[in-house]
C-alpha cells in the first residue's frame, strides 16, 4: 500500500481455490477501489520456486521504480522473492528466491515470508520466520535490496508474547516516523488473531503494545480474525487496511485512528502564599522512558500580581527569590504513541523573609547581628570553650528555633621564662641547665629552643620544666631564646636569659728573687704576671703542686 500521485494503490494477493497470484488495485480515497482485471505478478513455472503461489507482497517506489518483496511458494516451503516494475502493472522477477530458509534450528528454518521493507541508509527487512511450529518476525538488511544478510546473529527480533500473540506472529507492516520504526503486525492466540503494534529505535529491540489496537468485529466479515495489516499516515489520521477473516474466507476492511497528539502541556493554578515570602529549592519527579521527555518552566510574581517571565529553574536548585505567586508548567513530549512521560510530583521549600539574626553566648544576652543575606557579628569572648546560640527573626516578628555551634576561643598565646644555671653569670661549661616555666588556658605543648632569635633551624620539642642545652663554641655571652606552642597550636612570643661562657683558663708566671738561681734566707720575694679574657679577681700561692 503506498500512496502516489494523489492515488492510492493497492498490491495484494488473492485465492482461486488452487493458487495465490498478487492483484493490483487504485482508488481515490482509499474505500471504493478499481481493481486491474487479471494478477500482475503470477506464479512461476512447475520446477520454479514460486510454482504453487506468489503473496503477501510488499511495495515501495524508489525514485521511478517500483520495488516488490513478495512470498514465494514452490508447495512446499515459503521464501522471499523480488520484483521490478516502471509502472506497478508490469513486473520482471528477480531470477530465485532474495531470501531462504535459514539454518537447521533456527527459527526460520521451515520458512520465510510476508516481508515488509523500509529504506534509509540501507535497506531494511521485517519477516515472518516459521520452525514447523510457530511463527516469529525476523530481521536483515541488504545494500541493494536482492542481497539481503540476516541481523541480530539470526534470531527472531521479535518472539512470541504471552498474551493475543502467544501463539504465533505475522504480517508485520514497518514505517518510520521521526526516527523510530513503528510496526503494525497481527498476533495469534491459537484461536484468533489481531493486529498488535510495537516501536523500535533500531529495528532489533522492540516494545511491544501489552494489548491489540484492532480486534476482531463481534459479527461480519472479520468476526474471526483481523491480519495483515498495511498502513500509511496521512497528517494526524493514521489509514489501515487488514485482511478480515470469517472462518472460511478472507476480505480486505479498512479502519482509520486518530493519532494522538505526542506534545503538551499542564499549566498549574497559580500560588498565592498570602504575603511575600523567600523561595527555595524546587524539586521534581518524573518519569520518561525512551523516546520521551519533559520540561519544566516557573514564573513568580510579587505583591500586586505582576507575573515575570517564565524561565527553567534546575532540579533541586535554590530558587532564591521573592514573591507571593507561583506557577509552573510542564510540556510533555513522546516520539510515539505507546510510551507516556509521567510527571510525578513537585516540592517547593519556602520561608519568609529574614529580618534579623540574633547571637547569645553561654546563655547571656541577645546581640543582632549585621547584614541582610549574610549576617556578622563580634561579641567578645574569653579564651575556653563556649557555646553560641542563633536565632533568626522574620519580617513578622517570628522567632526561629534555635541553632548552635560550639566554639573555643584562644586569642592568648602561652606566657612563660627561662633561667639558665640558677641565673649565674658565668659557666666554664658549654652544657648549661635551663628552668623554663610557662603557662596557657589550654596547657603547654611544646617549646623551642635557638641561639637565634629567629629560631633557624630549630625543631619544636615536648615541653619541660627542666631541660640540658649546650651552647655554641667560644667564650662569650649566650643567649637562649625560647618560645611555646600550647595544645590549640597558639605559639608564645620569644623570651630569653644570657649567661657568659669563660671555658679558658687565665695564663700566668711567678719570678722569684728576680730570677736568682740561690738565696740564703727563708724569705723570698715574689713577682707574678697574669692575663686572661676576663677581669682577675683571686690567686693562690704555695709550695705544693697540688696548691694544697
Amino acid at each position: 500500500m503506498i500512496y502516489d500521485g494523489g492515488t492510492y494503490k493497492m498490491w495484494y494477493h488473492g485465492y482461486d481455490g488452487h493458487n495465490t497470484r498478487i492483484g493490483y488495485a487504485t482508488s481515490a480515497d482509499g474505500i471504493t477501489w478499481t481493481k486491474q482485471g487479471s494478477a500482475v505478478l503470477d506464479i512461476g513455472g512447475p520446477n520454479d520456486f514460486d510454482s504453487f503461489g506468489v503473496s503477501q507482497p510488499w511495495v515501495i517506489k524508489d525514485g521511478s521504480t517500483y520495488k516488490m518483496w513478495y512470498t514465494a511458494s514452490d508447495g512446499l516451503h515459503l521464501r522471499i522473492a523480488y520484483a521490478t516494475s516502471n509502472d506497478g502493472i508490469t513486473w520482471t522477477k528477480q531470477g530465485s528466491a532474495v531470501l531462504d530458509l535459514g539454518p537447521y534450528g533456527a527459527f526460520d528454518d521451515s520458512g520465510v515470508g510476508a516481508p515488509t521493507v523500509v529504506k534509509d541508509s540501507v535497506y531494511r527487512m521485517w519477516y515472518i520466520g516459521n520452525d514447523g511450529t510457530h511463527n516469529r518476525i525476523g530481521y536483515a538488511t541488504s545494500t541493494d535490496g536482492i542481497t539481503w544478510s540476516r541481523a541480530n546473529n539470526g534470531e527472531a527480533v521479535m518472539k512470541l508474547g504471552s498474551t493475543f500473540d502467544a501463539q504465533g506472529l505475522g504480517s508485520p507492516s514497518v514505517l518510520v516516523f521521526n526516527g523510530v520504526y513503528e510496526m503494525y503486525y497481527h498476533g495469534s492466540n491459537g484461536v484468533s488473531q489481531q493486529i498488535g503494534y510495537a516501536t523500535s529505535r533500531d529495528g532489533i529491540q522492540w516494545e511491544r503494545s501489552s494489548s491489540p489496537v484492532l480486534r476482531p468485529s463481534q459479527s461480519g466479515f472479520d468476526w474471526k480474525g483481523t491480519r495483515s495489516p498495511s498502513y500509511i499516515r496521512e497528517g494526524t489520521t493514521l489509514k489501515m487496511w487488514y485482511e478480515g477473516f470469517n472462518g472460511s474466507a478472507s476480505q480486505i476492511g479498512y479502519a482509520t485512528a486518530t493519532i494522538t497528539s505526542l506534545q503538551g502541556t499542564y499549566l498549574s493554578p497559580p500560588f498565592d502564599f498570602g504575603g511575600r515570602v523567600q523561595l527555595g529549592t524546587l524539586n521534581w519527579t518524573t518519569e520518561t522512558p525512551q523516546g520521551t521527555s519533559i520540561s519544566l518552566e516557573v514564573r513568580t510574581a510579587v505583591v500586586g500580581g505582576v507575573w515575570g517571565d517564565w524561565f527553567t529553574p534546575t532540579n533541586g536548585g535554590d530558587m532564591s527569590i521573592e514573591a507571593r505567586y507561583f506557577q509552573y508548567r510542564v510540556s510533555m513530549q513522546s516520539d510515539n504513541i505507546t510510551k507516556t512521560p509521567a510527571f510525578k510530583d513537585i516540592t517547593l521549600n519556602y520561608y519568609k523573609p529574614v529580618d534579623r539574626v540574633e547571637a547569645s553566648v553561654d546563655g547571656g544576652k541577645w546581640y543582632v547581628a549585621e547584614g541582610t543575606e549574610t549576617w556578622t557579628i563580634g561579641i567578645g569572648m574569653e579564651d575556653g570553650k563556649h557555646t553560641v546560640r542563633f536565632r533568626a527573626v522574620d519580617v513578622t516578628g517570628d522567632y526561629s528555633d534555635y541553632w548552635y555551634r560550639n566554639v573555643t576561643v584562644n586569642a592568648n598565646p602561652p606566657t612563660g621564662s627561662i633561667v639558665i644555671n640558677d641565673d649565674a653569670m658565668y659557666t666554664s661549661s658549654r652544657t648549661v641547665q635551663l628552668k623554663l616555666s610557662a603557662e596557657d588556658t589550654f596547657g603547654v605543648k611544646d617549646m623551642m629552643l635557638s641561639e637565634s632569635p629567629d629560631f633557624s633551624g630549630a625543631t619544636w620539642q615536648p615541653y619541660k620544666n627542666i631541660t640540658a642545652f649546650q651552647v655554641s663554641e667560644g667564650d662569650g655571652t649566650k643567649v637562649v631564646y625560647v618560645k611555646f606552642r600550647d595544645t590549640m597550636g597558639q605559639e608564645s612570643e620569644a623570651c630569653n636569659d644570657s649567661i657568659i661562657l669563660d671555658a679558658t683558663a687565665p695564663e700566668g708566671e711567678i719570678v722569684i728573687n728576680n730570677g736568682t738561681e740561690y738565696t740564703t734566707s727563708r724569705e723570698v720575694l715574689l713577682k707574678f704576671r697574669a692575663s686572661d679574657n676576663y677581669e682577675l679577681v683571686d690567686m693562690a700561692v704555695s709550695t705544693d703542686p697540688g696548691l694544697k
